[in-house]
């Protein structure tokens, strides 16, 4: 999986268990609550595997799987199974990681998967197991003083640590095994069962070398807080156990190789750190060896000095500490604390650590005291951590390389690990100190909203509105939006040669060429011109290529000079040349006197020359197909005319409309754009009735329609022949009437909202509308498939012996509307497809359901298989953020004409912020309007973070829509405090303001180049 993708899903998860314990006070100590269905348990259990599930078989890191792979089957050979360690194998970890991978390797031999991906699968299945051992632990600890709601609620952070689940899950480390033996060391510890816990710290000190640093601190600590005799049982009992499990393999190499294992680990090239953004990396030190000396010792000895001092203290000051308590919960903090700090002292300080040496520290915060700790040191050290990883493993993984040495991300990432460093010592030595500092601000909290007014009912005013709203939409989208006439004659041919004559000598500085329909094939279509002068034939534009459907071409001529001939060369496999223009250095048209060619009849030579009302120079985006219009202009007009399609790689449902306006309007620009203009103003109308849907007053309706009017990617992308738009307005109109059948349709259940229902109905058709536009649709069928299921679920645990009777009107409720009828919707979409066919098979024939099904194959196959690149193509976590617009179109010239496609950021920005303020205000109590608002959201962008080919900012364009109406909700209900009261329209005014400043960039409207240069907001924006 992509690292970003994968940091931007699980930290959501992370989050969002985060804000639920924060929003309900589960981390606060409840005495009271301690029992708990067991199959809440199997639950919680099944949802870690689950999402460690997907990652298993990812290969992770090749280098540290395939030295796991390598070590598993040597470990594991019969002929020699101590031969893990022999000269040539390089091993740097101590035996009982060995053990573990012999298992594993014993496992791929009987199963023959030496080759196959269940390989690193099995390798990675150690530290799933250890985790939820871990967890477990943790569970049976803490449900003593929370309860096992509250204790299965916290220990979450740990079973689903986006940390933890990337370096076992995807990355395929070991550490989660560490951090088991660690914990279950301390817990023993803590009980007072000292053999277990020795025998604990002795396996943890054979299987990784920081396994040793606490197993020293457990040894001398032990023995400062015990009577003689007892503490050195107890380090007998460590002693023997590590030798248990060692000397097997050390008892033909010595103590020299065994003290190799240890010195060579995390420091053995002697770098300052190795990708643990610590104090070294901040000072710009990562994967450096020369940094200096200090009293002749180099910098690398003097940090592990000091990590060693501190940890020696913290361990005297634990021994000491020991000696007086006698009460477990008490040792257990004790412990936990002193863990935590000698982690930091060591990750911090220390010479030659690694990311993931922080992850030791993790399950010890959730057993610190005060319990105000446990929560936000949990939080944040899981997510620093998670920081440092995923960056490294970024690298290693995404680019292809190692972690730079210096760079912002880590100095940024440094001084966190060193802010949160300092906090947790404070948080150590001063146990009250963080309560103290936040009661100051208690004094700081809003007051409670006054209640909102109650809901409007539609009348004429709110009709009147939309349609204006509407209306206004249409209009601004429609100036400018492109040439009124384009060439209808010319000529169709393989290859002709064609000569302008002209009665006095004419200088021409530019040619137009109008290309027309181009028939299927890779042949390409190639055009030159020559003038006459002095004898022979001049080249002013040497032969090119002109393969796009329906563009013009302008093109400066070389080599001008005064001629009374020009002569045409066109080539070919059955392509349209619709006009041939030339034009003087002013841009007037040089109309010839006389058209002449040898392989052209003279009517036809003519019509290559008789629409001259097109002989303008500039016209650019105007007169022209650009962008994608290629593929969906190009197909509309093919289903017109029953040609062979050109691009079928996307369902046939958006080329309808396009079609249809071609039909009424002409192949003109201003006719193949027409309708996406008038469906972008549509959705400016829907999002209007969205508004007072959601919000219930007239007030909502003129926000949500004032910022859908302003918002950019719905202007630009209504403004040019794509597919999009349909997509986005049928899945705003399935989402809006989802919402209306279960948030305003009234009724006693609000499960019984999927008995059948005009609503429910249309939605379905909907969103079977959105599938035949793109496929990327089901995405939102995959979220109405969850809310079914969720929905469902509850009722039958809550209806009791009603729940079967209630169960399957609405089952059959849903299947109807949201299987058959978007099913039939789809299907029907096809028509125009399969009069394409040969022989034209009905729709309800076996050759047409034939057609259909191979038409799924094709659109699966092409975006399965879909590797190329893209200069402007984005990661999907950039959209929200509006980081990367698309370029879509450049003209030449001054002043400059360009269309980018790019979210207001008004309503991108402060839609992404109401967005998590919702989900905020959502944890602790449902808002209905917005929680549905924001499952759909999550369930058209989410998906996106798992597709791994190119995609586009437009591709969140359907998102966005949401986010319109959600900021229009909040805006609206922080107006209800006085002093916000205007809120709502400072908001539509500030959208608007910048709509017009964005407008030549939005829009293709020629403006000077400093006007576009003063909207490069960020360095991303660069081509604005």
């Amino acid at each position: 999986m992509n690292t970003i993708a994968f940091v931007s899903l699980y930290s959501l998860l992370f989050l969002l268990v985060v804000g639920v314990i924060v929003r309900r006070r589960l981390a606060e100590v409840d005495v009271t609550e301690r029992s708990l269905h067991p199959g809440w348990w199997w639950m919680w259990l099944a949802a870690g595997v689950l999402v460690r599930l997907p990652l298993l078989w990812d290969a992770g890191f090749h280098y540290d799987t395939g030295t796991y792979k390598a070590w598993a089957l040597a470990a594991s050979d019969p002929a020699d199974l101590l031969g893990v360690y022999e000269d040539g194998v390089y091993t740097d970890h101590p035996p009982l990681l060995m053990y573990v991978l012999a298992v594993v390797g014993a496992i791929v031999r009987a199963l023959g998967w030496q080759d196959s991906a269940h390989f690193v699968a099995l390798l990675k299945l150690p530290a799933l197991a250890a985790d939820a051992m871990a967890a477990l632990l943790l569970v049976g600890v803490l449900r003593e003083t929370l309860g096992g709601r509250r204790a299965l609620a916290l220990v979450s952070l740990y079973w689903l640590n986006p940390a933890l689940i990337l370096v076992g899950a995807l990355w395929g480390q070991t550490d989660g095994l560490l951090c088991l033996l660690l914990l279950a060391g301390a817990l023993a510890w803590s009980r007072q069962h000292m053999m277990l816990a020795a025998i604990a710290f002795a396996a943890a000190a054979a299987f990784k070398p920081q396994g040793a640093l606490f197993a020293a601190m457990f040894v001398v600590a032990a023995a400062l807080s015990m009577p003689w005799r007892r503490a050195l049982s107890v380090v007998a009992a460590c002693v023997l156990a590590y030798a248990a499990v060692v000397v097997p393999f050390a008892w033909e190499r010595g103590a020299d190789w065994l003290r190799s294992l240890y010195t060579a680990g995390p420091g053995q090239a002697d770098y300052i750190t190795v990708n643990a953004y610590n104090l070294w990396a901040l000072l710009g030190w990562n994967w450096q060896t020369e940094v200096g000396r200090v009293l002749g010792l180099k910098l690398q000895t003097i940090a592990r000095i000091d990590a060693v001092l501190g940890v020696a203290a913290i361990t005297v000051w634990l021994g000491l500490r020991l000696r007086r308590v006698a009460d477990g919960a008490e040792r257990r903090a004790l412990i936990s604390w002193a863990f935590v700090v000698a982690t930091l002292a060591v990750f911090l300080l220390a010479a030659g650590m690694r990311e993931r040496h922080v992850l030791t520290l993790i399950p010890f915060t959730l057993l610190l005291t005060p319990a105000s700790a446990r929560l936000p040191l949990m939080s944040l050290w899981s997510l620093a951590a998670l920081a440092n990883i995923a960056y490294v493993y970024h690298h290693y993984i995404d680019l292809k390389s190692i972690a730079p040495a210096d760079t912002a991300f880590i100095r940024a990432s440094a001084s966190l690990n060193l802010l949160l460093g300092a906090l947790t010592l404070w948080w150590w030595l001063q146990p009250d100190g963080p309560r103290r500092l936040c009661a100051r601000f208690d004094g700081l909290r809003l007051s409670a909203l006054p209640p909102p007014l109650p809901r409007d009912r539609w009348s004429a005013r709110h009709s009147g509105a939309v349609a204006g709203l509407t209306l206004a939409a249409l209009l601004i989208g429609l100036y400018r939006v492109g040439a009124m006439v384009y060439p209808k004659t010319g000529v169709v041919g393989d290859a002709f040669t064609v000569e302008y004559q002209y009665d006095e000598p004419v200088v021409a500085h530019i040619a137009l060429i109008y290309a027309g329909e181009k028939a299927l094939g890779e042949t390409p279509a190639k055009l030159s011109l020559q003038r006459y002068a002095d004898g022979e034939w001049i080249d002013v534009l040497p032969e090119r290529e002109f393969n796009d459907f329906y563009h013009l071409y302008e093109r400066k001529l070389v080599h001008p000079g005064a001629s009374t001939r020009y002569r045409w060369r066109a080539s070919g496999d059955d392509w349209r040349i619709n006009e041939l223009a030339l034009l003087d250095l002013a841009g007037r048209a040089l109309i010839p006197q006389r058209v002449v060619s040898t392989d052209l009849t003279p009517a036809e030579a003519v019509r290559l020359a008789d629409e001259t009302e097109n002989w303008k120079a500039g016209r650019g985006y105007l007169a022209s197909i650009y962008f994608d219009e290629i593929y969906h202009v190009r197909s509309g007009y093919e289903y017109l005319h029953r040609l062979p399609l050109y691009d079928h790689t996307h369902p046939p449902m958006g080329k309808w409309p396009i079609m249809l306006s071609i039909d009424a309007l002409g192949m003109r620009p201003f006719g193949w754009r027409f309708v996406g203009v008038l469906t972008s103003a549509i959705i400016v109308g829907v999002l209007a009735w969205g508004g007072w849907l959601i919000t219930g007053s007239y007030a909502g309706l003129l926000l949500a329609g004032g910022l859908g009017l302003f918002e950019f990617s719905r202007f630009t992308i209504g403004r040019y022949g794509t597919i999009d738009g349909y997509l986005a307005l049928y899945l705003l109109l399935a989402v809006l009437l989802l919402w209306k059948r279960f948030g305003l349709e009234a009724r006693a259940d609000w499960r019984d909202g999927w008995r059948p229902g005009f609503s429910l109905i249309a939605a379905g058709a909907f969103l079977g509308a959105a599938i035949g536009v793109k496929w990327s649709a089901l995405y939102g069928g995959l979220g109405v498939f969850v809310f079914f299921l969720v929905s469902v679920s509850s009722g039958l645990l809550r209806d009791g012996a009603q729940r079967w009777r209630r169960l399957w009107p609405r089952v059959a409720g849903a299947g109807l509307a949201f299987a058959l009828v978007p099913l039939t919707v789809f299907c029907l979409s096809y028509i125009p497809f399969l009069k394409l066919m040969p022989g034209s098979p009905s729709l309800f024939s076996a050759d047409g359901v034939r057609e259909i099904i191979k038409s799924q194959q094709y659109i699966y196959s092409y975006h399965a298989n879909l590797t190329a690149s893209h200069p402007f193509a984005s990661a999907f976590w950039t959209w929200p953020i509006n980081l990367k617009p698309l370029w879509i179109y450049t003209g030449e010239g001054q002043p400059r004409t360009a269309i980018s496609i790019l979210g207001n950021p008004a309503i991108w920005w402060g839609g992404l912020i109401a967005l998590i303020a919702a989900v905020w205000r959502n944890l602790r109590q449902v808002h209905p309007p917005e929680l549905m608002l924001i499952l759909s959201w999550a369930s058209l962008f989410l998906p996106w973070a798992l597709v791994e080919r190119a995609a586009f900012n437009y591709h969140y364009f359907p998102s966005a829509l949401l986010l319109v109406l959600l900021l229009a909700h909040t805006l609206l209900r922080l107006s209800r405090w006085p002093r916000l009261r205007l809120a709502p329209i400072h908001a539509v005014a500030l959208a608007g303001v910048l709509f017009v400043w964005f407008y030549p960039t939005i829009s293709g409207h020629p403006a000077p180049d400093a006007w576009f240069k003063s909207l490069r907001w960020l360095p991303t924006w660069w081509m604005l």
